[in-house]
């Protein structure tokens, strides 16, 4: 059996002290989701009797990216270079993962677990019961970095921590793959974002055939406007209006003239890039304020200015603004002109034309034209869309493309186009080989079950 999962996002949510008393910063995923899950895989391997199973991470599974630690101490991840042992940016982002652990000390314990049952039983027990796997199969773990989790292959400590959580060794001198062809199950996996412009340094055509061969590996080095955006925007609102606000917050202060508080302003911003479609962002910050929305925009408008500043100061994103086409002295003169609605306005605008949720499209009908070492099945993520695509048959092959989503939690405009709703999603993808479906070996070698749901229990 191999079975897929993508964007967990495990994240350091650590915020200060004396607002994390008041402020829930529910970013993580329960324990209880991951128990259920490894718990009905291993009942598929007793009923399958599977000969393995193997799990793949499949990017953006450790965000290193969305942390408030970036701003505390004052560096940025924007490097293609190896980061040095012992240097201020290893020590930050070695405080990043320990972060991570510790927001998700019991999640954490429970992968540790199953990654090591090849010494047991292959029986756990986890504060929410037991999980049993099929006795005398092999159980191991691979995993490929995304766009959020770009620094590990950077890292040597950051690859020496993920082998030790997953059982996994990397041979000397080399780095996580970004692909895996696993034609033990007719299965191709990337994590998804080659065809991100805003998350990938270098532009692809899809339909060209030999993209795969044209992709260079230190593309996946390079720092991106996504990183930027997800940092020195998304987070650094956050981190901005939490300080600037924060004796507000406490207090439970309203804005003025309305009846919301900088509290429920504040939860809003943490839940950023929960928001879909991102061109939601505006209504979803404005749903629900009781009185003048204007009045929750000038409060934002306030700590805004430091953000243009450092974005006008820093030499990377210097440069990555030109991607507006628009000259530099031109943004800069517009983001003094525009307040913070415009300019994300215009930002989440960008994004929408770049059509990455469009990808999975792409990514098929490239891979359908061609037979790679007999693969059927192509999986990504990265979208945070899960869905299943029926590419083509040809005699008794059939082939498909699968997103596997996200386990986030997901913010969605309603049916009214007025309100807003949340659930969280959890989506993976199961593959069997011969020995696994002996039924259905009869018509082609491979077979697959997908779970995809929501929850608002765990």
């Amino acid at each position: 059996m191999l079975v897929i999962i993508s964007d967990l996002h495990f994240q350091d949510t650590e915020i200060d002290p004396e607002l994390s008393n008041i402020i829930k910063v529910d970013r993580n995923i329960s324990p209880k989701a991951f128990h259920h899950f490894f718990s009905d895989i291993a009942e598929l391997s007793k009923q399958n009797e599977a000969t393995e199973v193997i799990f793949v991470l499949a990017g953006d599974i450790f965000d290193l990216n969305r942390s408030n630690k970036w701003f505390i101490e004052n560096i940025r991840p924007y490097t293609n270079e190896q980061i040095a042992l012992g240097s201020p940016l290893d020590m930050v982002v070695t405080n990043i993962w320990q972060g991570i652990l510790n927001n998700n000390l019991e999640t954490q314990q429970i992968f540790i677990s199953v990654a090591n049952l090849a010494n047991t039983d292959n029986v756990l027990q986890t504060n929410y019961g037991k999980i049993e796997f099929r006795k005398n199969i092999d159980i191991k773990f691979d995993y490929i970095p995304g766009n959020h989790d770009r620094l590990v292959n950077l890292s040597k400590t950051l690859q020496a921590n993920i082998c030790g959580l997953l059982n996994m060794n990397l041979p000397q001198g080399s780095t996580f793959r970004h692909k895996l062809i696993m034609d033990k199950y007719g299965v191709f996996i990337r994590h998804g974002h080659e065809y991100d412009g805003q998350n990938f340094a270098q532009k692809l055509n899809p339909e060209d055939l030999q993209h795969e061969n044209k992709i260079n590996e230190d593309s996946y080095k390079e720092p991106t406007i996504g990183d930027g955006a997800t940092i020195d925007l998304a987070s650094a609102i956050a981190y901005n209006f939490g300080n600037a606000y924060k004796n507000e917050i406490i207090n439970g202060a309203n804005i003025p003239n309305t009846r919301s508080t900088y509290r429920e302003l504040y939860q809003k911003l943490l839940e950023f890039d929960d928001v879909r479609p991102m061109s939601e962002l505006i209504n979803w910050i404005e749903y629900g304020i009781d009185g003048d929305a204007k009045e929750a925009w000038k409060a934002i408008d306030k700590v805004f200015m430091s953000i243009i500043e450092h974005w006008r100061d820093d030499p990377f994103l210097k440069n990555k603004i030109s991607l507006i086409k628009l000259t530099y002295s031109k943004v800069m003169t517009y983001l003094r002109i525009w307040d913070s609605k415009d300019i994300i306005r215009n930002l989440v605008g960008g994004v929408e034309k770049d059509k990455s949720s469009e990808f999975a499209y792409y990514e098929s009908m490239t891979f359908s034209k061609i037979n790679i070492a007999n693969i059927c099945y192509i999986v990504y993520g990265h979208t945070h869309d899960p869905k299943v695509e029926f590419i083509r048959a040809e005699g008794d092959v059939e082939m498909f493309s699968f997103d596997t989503g996200t386990w986030r939690k997901r913010i969605k405009k309603c049916k009214d186009k007025r309100s807003f709703c949340w659930a969280k999603m959890l989506t993976y993808v199961v593959f069997y080989n011969k020995d696994e479906d002996k039924e259905r070996k009869k018509v082609m070698p491979y077979s697959f079950d997908v779970w995809n749901g929501l929850t608002k229990k765990m």
